[in-house]
């Protein structure tokens, strides 16, 4: 679906501009965020997300035993339990 606007010639159109702005939003969640209009359900997208086979190293320090930890953290956790 390509995104088609209004064409704006001069002057104050506010009919128009609402309408691209509409236009817009119906394009982002429809595209974008693949959300249905009225359904109550959440955003979702279409497919998993691709950081280019890089790692993810923002994790935050794991809370729970399944929370993923970063080396960085785990190697100072060990140097913390075994002291100088």
């Amino acid at each position: 679906m390509a995104l088609e606007l209004l064409t704006i010639e001069a002057g104050y159109n506010l009919a128009s501009i609402n309408a691209n702005f509409q236009t817009i939003l119906e394009y982002i969640n429809t595209n974008c965020l693949l959300r249905t209009e009225g359904d109550g359900g959440e955003n979702t997208l279409s497919s998993d997300i691709d950081a280019n086979s890089n790692t993810i190293i923002n994790l935050p320090d794991p809370v729970d035993n399944s929370d993923a930890a970063t080396k960085g953290w785990v190697l100072e956790e060990i140097a913390a339990a075994i002291g100088p």
